[in-house]
């Protein structure tokens, strides 16, 4: 959006002039000042997938350059996300197949926050020997 190229401490201002399809009105001013931009999340799509250990980085970035912390809010049972690097390891259960959804917040600490989900979708793929005789 439009928003993603302010920051805390910007000042904006915006005219508005209505129009009826005839005439306009005078017009009017509205300031205000940015109090806060909420980070973004960053997710390049790439995970390391050992047949036994899930694991994916996930990065953000804070407009006002606030110091950011990551928590896990919806995921399965075992896994961890490093609050501080975005690391999130899961030792996937053996025989595991399914989605599983997970969910993660980035925060700033100043009330800024940004949710994010994706899922993890497993499931066990069989291979034919064939013999040759």
């Amino acid at each position: 959006s439009f928003l993603d190229n302010f920051k805390r401490g910007d000042h904006i201002t915006v005219k508005i002039r209505a129009f009826d399809g005839k005439d306009y009105s005078h017009e009017k001013y509205l300031s205000l000042e940015v109090l806060n931009t909420p980070p973004r999340i960053i997710d390049d799509g790439r995970f390391t997938f050992d047949g036994k250990n899930f694991i994916k980085v996930l990065g953000a970035e804070d407009p006002d350059g606030d110091e950011v912390r990551f928590t896990l809010l919806k995921g399965p049972e075992g896994m961890t996300l490093d609050e501080e690097t975005g690391v999130i390891k899961w030792t996937v259960p053996e025989d595991f197949q399914g989605d599983v959804p997970v969910e993660v917040v980035v925060d700033d600490g100043h009330g800024g926050k940004t949710k994010y989900g994706f899922n993890i979708k497993l499931m066990i793929v069989l291979e034919e020997k064939k013999e040759t005789l």
